[in-house]
């Protein structure tokens, strides 16, 4: 009995702590869409007033962002990631690199950083400032980002580098079609990335998802529809 009344208060009381801290962030961060997810108790928001997210955006457990730091729309953020905009100041001679400040506000001199709509940055990765994450690229986990990602990219590693583009061009404007993407920038994205990776292959044939859900409804992909 003792135990069971126990393990309710204790339940209770993290349930209390996880809405306090949830609570708090909403109320500090920049700007939010609608249905901006995160993990309030262990994720950190260093600089929050220079956080913004777009709607549907996930971040997962233990993120850490600091700096000036903007997401698209429907961005996932695996475990552990770190977001980090601003870069200490070293290698001025006769100074300590300790002691050096970017502003008196700021230690670090910042340069923003985008994750733009539908990315995905895996467990444990790493991105810097001034790097822009294009629509629709997947970060690998433990990467480190110091240089823009292509659209639709995978990019793997440390450094980061691009390892395979996701669909061809063919079937990646028949993707952002059906998304509903604007037509102008459907082309804008196909051009980005043709003058980034045109010499990668795309995803390599492999066993591939043709039964899931999506929003809570099971879909089952014809075969032509698969890849």
């Amino acid at each position: 009995m003792f135990w069971r009344v126990f393990s309710k208060f204790v339940g209770l009381a993290d349930n209390v702590t996880w809405r306090v801290r949830e609570a708090r962030w909403r109320g500090r961060l920049g700007s939010i869409g609608p249905n901006f997810v995160f993990e309030p108790r262990f994720s950190n928001f260093v600089t929050p007033e220079t956080f913004s997210a777009g709607a549907d955006c996930f971040l997962n457990v233990g993120a850490h962002v600091s700096g000036l730091v903007t997401l698209g729309d429907r961005v996932l953020i695996g475990p552990y990631v770190r977001l980090l905009s601003g870069n200490h100041l070293f290698g001025i001679e006769g100074y300590y690199a300790r002691f050096a400040r970017a502003s008196l506000q700021n230690p670090e001199k910042l340069e923003a950083q985008t994750i733009e709509s539908d990315s995905w940055i895996g467990a444990n990765a790493i991105v810097l400032g001034g790097v822009t994450v294009g629509v629709g690229s997947v970060v690998a986990a433990g990467s480190v980002v110091t240089k823009d990602v292509p659209p639709f990219t995978v990019v793997a590693g440390v450094p980061a580098r691009a390892v395979r583009r996701i669909f061809d061009d063919a079937a990646l404007k028949r993707h952002m079609t059906r998304l509903r993407y604007d037509p102008e920038e459907i082309e804008a994205v196909l051009r980005r990335r043709r003058a980034a990776s045109a010499d990668l292959l795309p995803l390599a044939d492999r066993p591939r998802v043709t039964e899931f859900y999506y929003g809570g409804e099971k879909i089952e992909l014809e075969s032509d529809d698969v890849g």
